[in-house]
């Protein structure tokens, strides 16, 4: 009666062989997902801080046309207050810096791929 857990050695090679080529494909194909998960996140980053800017925007239009709105209707002697109002607000509302959170990203993404940073950004 022949051996039941003999092999045949070309069957044992080539499932030897396919295994290698799965782990040797291993590595790249890991970091291609992490690289592509990265990017993702980087996107997403980005696309919020341009939806923050623009909130922040929107914001600092209303408050600007409700006090110019009380400013035109306020009297002269309220007009001091309504204007200085008017300019805590500008303050307040100044730009959140969606070119620096941007160039942060850049330069991070940058590092991933091992470029160096662009002159003037180091």
């Amino acid at each position: 009666m022949p051996d039941q857990t003999s092999l045949n050695q070309q069957v044992v090679d080539s499932v030897a062989e396919a295994a290698k080529a799965v782990l040797d494909a291993a590595g790249p194909q890991s970091r291609a997902v992490a690289s592509q998960v990265t990017v993702l996140a980087v996107s997403l980053a980005m696309q919020n801080a341009v939806a923050q800017q623009q909130q922040l925007y929107m914001l600092q239009n209303a408050a600007t046309t409700a006090v110019v709105r009380a400013l035109l209707a306020a009297g002269p002697e309220q007009a001091a207050r309504w204007q200085e109002l008017l300019s805590v607000i500008r303050e307040l509302f100044a730009p959140a810096g969606v070119e620096e959170t941007l160039g942060r990203l850049k330069r991070l993404l940058d590092e991933m791929d091992g470029a160096p940073p662009a002159p003037g950004r180091a």
